[in-house]
């Protein structure tokens, strides 16, 4: 793949530059309120009927913050607890191991391009900050945790969810690879990496080889210019 990038304000001179680490954000903080959505397909006829799908995403969405800070323990508990309808059982068995891999990955976002006018101004400080280029056969980029899920990952983009047929596994990772056309044209590529359980974010070394080209923003200022 060569180089990638990565759009970034000035603050990442200090955390990446000097500091020398990458950042991996927790699913459940990344900027699209739709990430890692999908459509669910249990293979039941009588349980995918719409209006019982609808009575799953009702409680799915009451339910999900109730669950921050918990321990598994406690939110097997919280989610056995609460009703035998087979719709919702199998559903929430589906939701509760999605959302124990989504407490533990975490995501770095990286693009193909490393002049698009629009990620400029979205991620790097309205032009006022840099575009890293990373060598992308570095082994920050590699060692995932997650077996065939592992590298750089290219998102792929569509009009409609992606449809999940009850595996766990590969419906978390088939989400996280799927964003709406309308970020299509940020050509994104994902790493995603095992972090702490239920951090936000984490930071994660690397070598100063990985970093092979920096490009400034038309608005830098002197001072960041001189620093860098």
């Amino acid at each position: 793949m060569g180089t990638i990038y990565k759009y970034v304000n000035t603050n990442s001179i200090e955390y990446i530059l000097e500091q020398k680490n990458l950042t991996f954000t927790s699913v459940a903080c990344l900027n699209d309120f739709d990430e890692f959505s999908h459509d669910e397909t249990i293979g039941v006829a009588e349980v995918c009927r719409q209006d019982k799908r609808d009575m799953f995403h009702d409680w799915m969405n009451q339910k999900t913050k109730a669950t921050i800070g918990m321990s598994q323990k406690e939110m097997y508990k919280y989610y056995a607890a609460d009703g035998n309808n087979l719709y919702l059982s199998t559903m929430r068995q589906f939701h509760f191991g999605g959302l124990q891999l989504k407490r533990k990955a975490g995501v770095l976002s990286l693009t193909k391009r490393n002049d698009n006018v629009l990620m400029w101004g979205h991620y790097a400080d309205e032009c006022k900050g840099m575009c890293l280029g990373f060598n992308s056969d570095s082994a920050v980029f590699q060692d995932s945790g997650y077996g065939e899920f592992k590298g750089l990952l290219d998102v792929k983009y569509s009009e409609s969810k992606p449809n999940i047929d009850g595996d766990v596994d590969r419906g978390f990772f088939e989400s996280a690879l799927s964003k709406s056309i309308d970020w299509s044209y940020e050509e994104e590529v994902r790493c995603i990496r095992k972090i702490q359980d239920n951090a936000e974010r984490q930071l994660v070394p690397i070598e100063p080889s990985v970093v092979n080209e920096i490009i400034l923003g038309p608005r830098s200022s002197l001072a960041n210019i001189e620093r860098i």
